[in-house]
């Protein structure tokens, strides 16, 4: 989106509280479906605490009556639910966060995974083709249905800041193999035309 041309980021945060110390911010846009998968966190949450890492927020995207049935109570106090928000203001959600977390069990294509590249934010997402096929080497990948598997790759990427570095360089050179706006126009209207044929 061209809003991530050229995202104008404030200083101060615009949609989080103030982070507390060592705080690691992960980011899931999207509104909700069941493929998304979110009611995972409820698993993994707890896990997350029991290893030590409750310093942990899981920033979301969605409506307020599927946070109440798909998230549990007992969870809440990790999760910041922002609600739905406009497309301009997704680059700066994207830059008071730490990564992106898509734990999606099924996608067609997610711009999610680009703009965390473009943002300059490591990418953890699921282990399927769907991921793969975009992410490349530019991903941590887990089993989103595997719970233990998750925690395993956050630990990984919250200890490791040159893991993180190593990722958002990955990013930053798969995102350069991307069509532009300008390129997938034209790709469409040849397709047209050899159609018309």
């Amino acid at each position: 989106n061209s809003y991530f041309i050229a995202p104008e980021i404030k200083e101060k945060s615009v949609f989080l509280h103030p982070r507390s110390e060592d705080e690691f911010r992960f980011l899931t846009l999207a509104s909700y479906h069941k493929h998304k998968n979110l009611e995972v966190l409820n698993e993994v949450i707890p896990l997350l605490k029991k290893r030590g890492f409750g310093n942990v927020k899981f920033v979301i995207t969605i409506d307020k009556s599927h946070y109440q049935t798909v998230i549990s109570d007992s969870v809440r106090g990790n999760i910041v639910n922002v609600g739905k928000i406009n497309i301009k203001d997704c680059p700066q959600l994207y830059a008071e966060c730490d990564a992106l977390f898509l734990p999606s069990l099924l996608e067609c294509f997610s711009a999610n995974y680009p703009e965390a590249m473009k943002m300059q934010k490591p990418v953890l997402t699921s282990n399927l083709s769907f991921a793969k096929d975009v992410c490349q080497e530019a991903a941590i990948y887990f089993n989103p249905l595997d719970a233990e598997d998750i925690v395993e790759k956050i630990q990984n990427i919250i200890s490791d800041k040159t893991l993180q570095l190593q990722l958002i360089e990955k990013g930053s050179l798969q995102l350069m193999k991307f069509p532009s706006a300008k390129e997938r126009a034209r790709r469409f209207l040849e397709i047209c035309e050899e159609v018309r044929r």
